[in-house]
Formats: structure tokens, sequence, C-alpha cells
């Protein structure tokens, strides 16, 4: 066939220009037409690679029948992929809450970029991921300031991952409005307290 011959003179690139049709109708609406310079010819490049504009209105009709555009999700639902994801992230969280996390390294076990992982996440759930882990050692702290131990306040900060003592008590009074030291002295006083420990 001359569409070979066509192929091999004009190049792969030339033929991938020419989106939709089938490359046969397209071969032959170029051979018929009058204007066609021969392949073999030395005619300018320009008049032998044509252009999506110069391509037949005919030819474009089946690439919209063929390749529907997907519909858009509504505006904060996740894909469906992505609840593996957020999972993955809240169970990261939940495990190691104490150590060094940073969005940076939870999206890196993840295997996602720390922008797609905060965007994913917050999308899901409603907060970050920094917020998250925030939540998640400030409960630790709660946990641990309401056992009967001989921990210090600033002790339960460092093992919850703040080794800053004043950070770590500013943070949990804007969690909990209250101060470690007076969450800790009201579930000791507390009549239930006995019944959380025991």
């Amino acid at each position: 066939m001359r569409w070979r011959e066509y192929a091999r003179d004009w190049g792969v690139s030339a033929l991938l220009a020419l989106v939709g049709g089938s490359l046969l109708e397209l071969v032959g609406e170029v051979v018929s037409a009058p204007e066609a310079a021969p392949v073999r010819e030395a005619a300018p490049p320009s008049t032998l690679v044509p252009t999506p504009e110069a391509a037949p209105t005919s030819m474009l009709v089946p690439v919209l029948e063929v390749a529907p555009v997907p519909e858009a999700r509504p505006e904060g639902e996740v894909p469906p992929s992505a609840h593996r994801v957020v999972r993955d992230i809240e169970d990261i969280i939940a495990r190691e809450a104490a150590s060094d996390l940073t969005v940076t390294t939870i999206a890196k076990r993840v295997f996602v970029s720390a922008n797609y992982a905060s965007r994913l996440y917050k999308q899901s759930t409603g907060r970050t991921i920094t917020e998250a882990m925030i939540l998640a050692r400030v409960e630790r702290a709660k946990e641990l300031l309401a056992e009967r131990s001989p921990i210090k306040a600033f002790q339960v900060g460092e093992l919850v991952g703040y080794p800053d003592p004043v950070y770590f008590t500013k943070l949990f009074k804007r969690c909990v409005g209250m101060t470690p030291k007076q969450y800790r002295e009201m579930n000791l006083t507390s009549p239930n307290a006995d019944k959380k420990l025991g």
C-alpha cells in the first residue's frame, strides 16, 4: 500500500500529528487532494506535514465518540484508591506519633508526594496531617497524665514527641483547654479516676 511509503517518508511524528480518523482514510484524502505534492519530490517539509488545523473535521468525530470526557468528581470527593493511602497515613501516625514524624517522611512511606498526601488527607478527614499528629500526641499525653505514675508533665511531653516543655504545655493547653499539670490533677481527684485506671 502507498500509506506505508508515506509513513516511511513523512516520519512517524508527522503521522502522529494527525489526530483522529483511520490512517487509511487520512492517506486516501491526502493522496486524492489535487494540491498535495508527491512525496518523492523536493517539496518543503511544511507542505508534507499536515497540521491539525488542516485535518478534515470528519476525522475528528470518531475521536470524540471513542474517547469520552471523564466526569468530574464532586468537590471534596476522594478517589477510591486514595482510601488506602489515607488509611496507611493514619496507621503510621497511630503507631509512631511520638517519633520524629513529618509530612514528608509520612508521604515517602506511602509512596506519594507530600503535597498529594496532604491534600488527600485533608479531603478525606477534614484536617491536616500535622493536626492529626498533634491530636494523636495529645491523646497519648492525656493517657499518660491520667495514669498514677511518677512521670512529670515535662517528661510526658518528651515521651510523646515534644522535647520542649514550654511548647508542649502551650500546645496541650490549646488542644485540651488546660495545662498538663491541671489535667493530671483533675483526673487524679476525679471520682472516676480509679475506674479509668483500674
